[in-house]
């Protein structure tokens, strides 16, 4: 009897820890390391459910805030996409997600005004009101956000 019921204890066990084939899918974050850099501005798009955050380097960001706009040699720029997903913890905020897209923009210091280098680093640009932006629409709709005033 004990054998009887020790067999069918272990041919449950072994029926319950049998793979399904719909195991969970495991979800890797990327996640984007700012480190040397300040937030100059941010925004959210609830249309395609993104929030995006521009990051300069120290130079960008005082050129961002004191010059209106205008770009300086050595300014160093990275615009980076989440997917937002609701906060669980806070209801009506939002928290970032998936890592979608990361465009580093760089201004050379070999011109006076400075040549503007771009390159997509991850993922694929969303477009902007429905339309997808060519590389230099692309440099002025990064470059001409206004920074936040944070206190």
């Amino acid at each position: 009897m004990k054998k009887t019921l020790l067999l069918v204890l272990v041919a449950l066990v072994n029926l319950m820890s049998c793979k399904t084939g719909k195991e969970k899918q495991i979800y890797k974050r990327i996640i984007f390391d700012s480190t040397g850099m300040k937030v100059i501005t941010h925004s959210f798009n609830k249309k395609l459910k993104t929030m995006s955050v521009l990051y300069g380097n120290a130079q960008a960001y005082n050129s961002a805030l004191l010059t209106e706009g205008k770009r300086q040699p050595g300014s160093a720029y990275a615009f980076v996409t989440w997917e937002f997903q609701e906060n669980p913890y806070w209801h009506g905020s939002q928290l970032s997600g998936k890592l979608l897209c990361v465009e580093k923009l760089s201004v050379s210091k070999s011109t006076e005004e400075g040549t503007v280098d771009y390159v997509v680093r991850f993922g694929k640009p969303k477009p902007v009101n429905g339309m997808v932006l060519s590389k230099s629409s692309r440099i002025n709709y990064i470059l001409d956000r206004r920074p936040s005033i944070q206190p």
